[in-house]
């Protein structure tokens, strides 16, 4: 039965942001919760934690106007306990350029007890994110 619970908040927070409701991301999180993406450099500008609810409501707005998501393909799914590994393909539009880009980006989230986020990391191509906020002056 909580497998399913974790699956269903999985899909949760993906639907918001294919939607690209920030808010409704930032719902999924714990009061502590925390996003990072994992950088190859822990100094640049996509390697910080966010701070859920004051730091990562305004973070998720950039990402969400900055990129518009138009099609998730999930590729695995693995949960263990309160942990998942959620890998996938991702079409995304970086709207300050107008480029569609098609990239994978592997997730591992840990819930609480009440199925909240409290920590998401998230891997993907940070150089592409670099490359990006460069062509279009852009924070992200």
């Amino acid at each position: 039965m909580r497998r399913e619970q974790i699956a269903a908040r999985i899909n949760e927070v993906y639907a918001a942001r294919l939607a690209n409701d920030a808010e409704g991301c930032v719902a999924c999180f714990a009061e502590n919760g925390t996003f990072k993406m994992a950088s190859f450099d822990d100094r640049g500008q996509f390697a910080l934690p966010s701070i859920a609810k004051e730091g990562l409501a305004p973070l998720l707005k950039v990402l969400t106007d900055t990129w518009t998501w138009t099609e998730r393909e999930p590729i695995a799914v693995v949960i263990d306990d309160l942990t998942a590994a959620v890998r996938y393909r991702l079409k995304t539009r970086h709207e300050p350029t107008g480029t569609d880009v098609e990239t994978q980006i592997m997730d591992h989230i840990r819930f609480n007890n009440d199925l909240e986020i409290v920590e998401m990391v998230e891997f993907l191509d940070t150089a592409m994110l670099e490359r990006k906020a460069v062509e279009s002056d852009r924070p992200v």
